[in-house]
């Protein structure tokens, strides 16, 4: 155990990159302090240069795993155009924050972010993000993720834990993309994403239950998923997309 609180200054971030033949390339953060066995955080993702995937995105994500299927259907054509309706004015569109500035750059994605549980609330989850923005983000890139608990657990400690992700990844700078339940974060300082305050973020809550038309029939399901209920039948319905 590191002998009272930890200094982020001590901290070290060590990245590996999973290297494999095809798209996407996975990655992991860990983090070290010293005098503490073990890491005191870990992050993995992967990233995905469109460049790369020409018309076949959709089918290179499912290939993947089942949470990149969805993520990559649900923002992004096969051509990783992000979906019409996310960023043309109208109501699905959320807050508006986002456009075409999500069909340029690389794609990285968080998929989970886990700090050891006797040394949380010191800002070493927002300390191991930062070393992600600061050493694989590019200037034109985007960082996604989707908060969600990825455990089981009892329904208020689900719904208390979900709060904390939301609240944790918005105080880092990302916002919701349209009402999805995806979030971005952009590299630039002066992204209209970075003027909305985090508690002004848009939920799905906010509109009522109202959806688009425009959005399809898989977008009534944006609002209700959560890694741990996904089913074949939801997976499917984005296949026609």
């Amino acid at each position: 155990m590191p002998p009272g609180p930890v200094n982020l200054s001590e901290c070290i971030a060590t990245i590996n990159l999973v290297r494999n033949s095809r798209q996407p390339l996975h990655f992991t953060i860990d983090v070290s302090y010293p005098g503490y066995e073990g890491y005191i955080a870990t992050l993995s993702g992967s990233l995905i240069d469109r460049y790369a995937c020409s018309s076949h995105f959709h089918l290179m994500m499912e290939r993947d795993s089942e949470e990149s299927f969805i993520f990559g259907t649900t923002l992004f054509d096969r051509c990783t155009r992000l979906h019409p309706w996310l960023r043309n004015n109208g109501f699905h569109r959320g807050s508006g924050c986002w456009g075409l500035e999500l069909n340029h750059g690389g794609i990285i994605y968080v998929q989970d972010i886990n700090v050891q549980s006797d040394l949380r609330n010191q800002g070493i989850g927002s300390w191991t993000l930062q070393q992600l923005f600061s050493s694989i983000l590019g200037a034109k890139d985007h960082v996604y993720c989707w908060p969600s608990p990825t455990e089981s657990h009892p329904a208020g400690d689900h719904q208390t834990l979900f709060k904390q992700l939301l609240s944790f990844f918005r105080q880092n700078g990302f916002r919701r993309i349209g009402l999805t339940q995806f979030f971005a974060y952009s590299p630039k300082n002066n992204h209209p994403s970075r003027l909305i305050p985090p508690t002004n973020d848009i939920d799905p809550e906010e509109t009522n239950g109202i959806i688009a038309p425009q959005a399809s029939s898989a977008f009534e399901h944006f609002t209700v998923w959560t890694r741990q209920t996904l089913t074949e039948s939801q997976i499917i319905l984005f296949i026609s997309l």
